[in-house]
């Protein structure tokens, strides 16, 4: 929001308002600015860019007449319901005429909380029609005065300049009067003719003398009268700065301690970003060596279940022999029961024919009993204790060459063992 001029002037605007409390704003209207009833006045945020963002507004009130001409002092009053919240925003009261064009804009202040009563002063508005009592913060209240005795003071400067000015001017008339009275008592006793005109003209010198000489003393009477008063403000300035210099000293310490505080509350906060790094160092090498356990176990793992199919392949390969062995040994016993068939009958036919030899040998033994014939057969076989020991004596001398058995050695286990696909731990 810009303006080219802005001739409205805002007056004893507090650096902080009280919320909850109606808020009394005073300006001052230049010389030839006449105030509409479309003018208002607005409060608005320091950084606000354009009139309508404004958080609130009145209308411009009536003029009231001030002792001086030149200048028209009004006042507004904004109700304490339509204030801004408080808080540390900044704001700005600013004066908009029905063109919508900026015209005046205070100093900043802000709405908060109202401080502890030692801070704050009451003043009594006498300016404004209705009875009320301000309450503004004493520092506020000392700028105000601090600010209307320097207005006082520039203004008490200027009349004593132009006292003086009218002093020199009263001088040099005098000056002028009494050159003049000598030229004329120079006419006067050069010209006796001219002594009733002259008389004359000196009566009036002589008047216009005292008149100049009573305004002179009046003029010492009032240079006086404003040297005391200089005086007396220079008096009510030095006590004022007194006191603001007592104010700044002890907000200055309050200052230093708040900055020793900050400074132990920065190491407090790098002590404890020192620990946070070295726990994080600490996870970080605990996180490394229980990747490398589980890499570890990972190897392991692997090659125990390598090592578990290969057992599992040799389990199968020796299943399998066994099955094979089982399977050649009820083979074998087939054929042992076969071949002592065939022995057994053998046995008989060989027996049978020796009989018939003895018999043609020796036929007076036929009558031998049969008893005797079982004994002499046995005496011939005997009867061995174990008759694989027999089968094998005999089966020799009478099986063909390719009738004999032979059994196959199964290979080695470790030839026979191919890596087979990992097993599910399902499947046992």
């Amino acid at each position: 929001m810009e303006a080219s001029s802005h001739p409205v002037r805002f007056l004893n605007v507090a650096h902080t308002y009280v919320p909850r409390a109606n808020v009394e704003c005073h300006y001052t209207l230049p010389a030839g600015m006449k105030g509409s009833n479309r003018d208002w006045i607005g409060i608005f945020k320091v950084s606000s860019s354009s009139v309508h963002d404004y958080e609130t507004f009145v209308w411009a009130a009536s003029s009231e007449s001030s002792g001086d001409e030149s200048v028209t002092r009004c006042s507004v009053q904004f109700q304490a319901y339509y204030l801004p919240r408080p808080g540390e925003q900044q704001y700005q009261f600013h004066y908009v005429d029905q063109h919508g064009t900026v015209k005046g804009i205070s100093e900043p202040f802000a709405i908060s909380e109202p401080r502890p009563m030692e801070d704050l002063v009451t003043l009594e508005d006498e300016e404004a029609s209705l009875d009320m009592i301000l309450v503004v913060p004493k520092s506020d209240f000392l700028q105000t005065i601090k600010e209307s005795l320097e207005v006082d003071k520039e203004e008490l400067k200027q009349r004593l300049a132009e006292a003086a000015s009218e002093n020199g001017r009263s001088k040099l008339q005098i000056d002028i009067l009494r050159e003049k009275l000598r030229r004329t008592q120079d006419m006067l006793s050069s010209n006796q003719q001219k002594v009733k005109l002259l008389i004359e003209e000196l009566a009036s010198t002589a008047s216009l003398r005292d008149r100049t000489i009573s305004d002179l003393h009046k003029s010492r009477l009032e240079s006086a009268d404003l040297a005391l008063k200089v005086s007396d403000l220079s008096f009510r300035y030095k006590e004022g700065m007194g006191q603001w210099w007592q104010e700044k000293t002890a907000l200055n310490q309050s200052i230093e301690a708040k900055r020793e505080q900050i400074v132990i509350m920065k190491a407090e906060k790098l002590t404890l970003e020192s620990n946070l790094q070295e726990e994080r160092n600490q996870r970080q090498n605990l996180q490394c060596k229980l990747n490398q356990e589980k890499d570890a176990c990972q190897v392991q793992l692997s090659e125990s279940r390598r090592e578990l199919s290969e057992l599992k392949s040799a389990l199968k390969v020796a299943q399998m022999e066994k099955e094979q062995l089982r399977e050649e040994n009820q083979e074998l016993m087939q054929y042992m029961k076969r071949l002592e068939e065939r022995l057994d009958n053998f046995a008989d036919e060989k027996w049978r024919e020796d009989k018939l030899d003895r018999e043609e040998s020796n036929p007076g033994l036929v009558s031998l009993p049969e008893s005797d014939e079982e004994s002499s057969e046995n005496s011939k076989f005997p009867m061995h204790e174990d008759p694989f020991t027999v089968i094998s004596s005999i089966v020799p001398m009478f099986l063909p060459e390719s009738a004999k058995v032979v059994i196959n050695q199964p290979a080695p286990i470790a030839c026979q063992l191919q890596p087979l696909p990992e097993d599910n731990s399902d499947s046992w």
